[in-house]
This record gives structure tokens, C-alpha cells and sequence, in this order.
């Protein structure tokens, strides 16, 4: 594997991990706010 393509699927694997901890925090908070809510 050329070290340029380690590079570019290194920087998308962090995106995608950086994309998923946030929806998953919004899911958190959404949840909490819906629970708060009853």
C-alpha cells in the first residue's frame, strides 16, 4: 500500500469515527431532552 493511500484511508477512517461519536452524542442528547420531557 502506497504510504499516500494509507494516508487518504486513515484521514476518512477518522472522519467516519468523528461522524459517528457526534451522531451518537446527538442521539444521547436527544434522548435525555425526550426523557426530561415526560
Amino acid at each position: 500500500m502506497h504510504s499516500a493511500c494509507a494516508g487518504l484511508h486513515m484521514a476518512a477512517f477518522a472522519r467516519w469515527r468523528a461522524f459517528a461519536a457526534a451522531s451518537t452524542m446527538l442521539d444521547q442528547s436527544i434522548g435525555l431532552q425526550a426523557r426530561m420531557r415526560e
